[in-house]
């Protein structure tokens, strides 16, 4: 992981210190808070890559301190990654950091592995919707098959490495799959033709890119109804758009 700016918005010294010292040891300059006021006063005077805001701040709560923020941010078009950092567990904890606009979540004490983690499941997605970008900028990149990866990562749990096991998975198999539901159309085989398709379907729903799913909901449909009209141009239609797909699924498991 790249070295990063943090400002860390932490009132105890007995969480504070040794949060710096982990962060600092990992590589990352920090600079701290006390207070939610502090925080949000350091983020005008400067520019951070990530905050972690306890939740639990006095004088400005760190809900408080995020939803002035993310205001301010409407006028300046920026946006600061904010991971809440709380000894709190209970249930429904995430879900107000989530709506108070808050990116994400780390438990205190702060661990190496899930705070890597976290800012990983942020990173992953920002960095292949930009490469995206450039690529379609470029016109290099069929934006019928675009990849909505946040909310790829948000249907999978929200978790980014869940995302990543299932991405490999299919990519481990899908030659397979296409070669599969081609051969069942050329030899009529209506049983395995919707097995086929169903599977690369279920296979892309995460991706939610109707170029694909629609033509394998189409030859699932034609499979099931036992009338495979035009079932072969589909199919090769469908392993076209797939061979399109394979280079973002790529990117996303092996760069971003």
């Amino acid at each position: 992981m790249s070295p990063m700016r943090i400002l860390l918005a932490e009132d105890r010294l007995a969480s504070q210190k040794p949060s710096v010292s982990e962060l600092e040891n990992w590589g990352h300059t920090v600079e701290t808070a006390r207070d939610g006021h502090e925080a949000v006063a350091k983020l005008n005077d400067a520019e951070f890559d990530l905050v972690l805001m306890d939740v639990h701040l006095p004088e400005m709560a760190g809900l408080e301190a995020t939803r002035l923020i993310r205001e301010r941010e409407l006028a300046t078009g920026r946006h600061v990654t904010i991971l809440a950092i709380t000894a709190d567990s209970c249930a429904g904890e995430r879900e107000r950091c989530i709506e108070a606009g808050m990116d994400g979540h780390v438990s205190k004490p702060i661990r190496r592995t899930e705070f890597n983690e976290a800012v990983a499941a942020l990173s992953a997605p920002v960095a292949c919707a930009e490469a995206d970008s450039r690529d379609a900028a470029a016109g290099d990149m069929d934006t019928s098959i675009a990849i909505d990866w946040p909310a790829a990562i948000e249907a999978a749990g929200g978790d980014a490495e869940v995302l990543r096991l299932v991405v490999r998975a299919f990519l481990g198999e899908a030659q397979e799959l296409i070669d599969r539901l081609v051969a069942a159309v050329a030899s009529e085989n209506h049983e395995q033709v919707a097995l086929a398709a169903h599977t690369i379907r279920g296979s892309m729903r995460l991706y939610e890119i109707p170029a694909v799913s629609g033509l394998a909901s189409q030859l699932e449909g034609m499979g099931r109804s036992r009338s495979l009209d035009g079932a072969d141009a589909l199919a090769l239609q469908l392993k076209d758009r797939l061979e399109l797909v394979y280079p973002h699924l790529e990117r996303f498991v092996d760069v971003c």
